[in-house]
């Protein structure tokens, strides 16, 4: 498996790059900045690809499962790959 970097939404591992605009498929967020990470707090910014700031996005993906209404039709369940603690878990192994 490649390496793969924590969505800064839903927290699974599932994108290629970080801030490269991959889209998760688990929650459907464009990840256009690098800097916003999973956990952590977030600033107000200007609108990029996504509809809603991030904060907002986080409190959408814990209530219904998806970054933004318009997109659920769009997100799936995360693979045993891209679960949190499993990559937690290898993380602390590896120390």
């Amino acid at each position: 498996m490649s390496e793969r970097y924590q969505c800064p939404c839903c927290g699974y591992y599932t994108l290629d790059s970080r801030g490269g605009f991959d889209v998760c498929p688990v929650c459907f967020w464009e990840d256009a900045h690098e800097v916003e990470q999973f956990g952590q707090p977030v600033e107000d910014r200007p609108r990029g690809p996504n509809w809603v700031q991030l904060r907002d996005a986080r409190e959408n993906y814990k209530n219904f499962g998806a970054s933004e209404e318009r997109v659920k039709p769009h997100v799936r369940p995360p693979h045993p790959d891209e679960l949190v603690a499993k990559m937690k878990k290898q993380t602390q192994a590896e120390f």
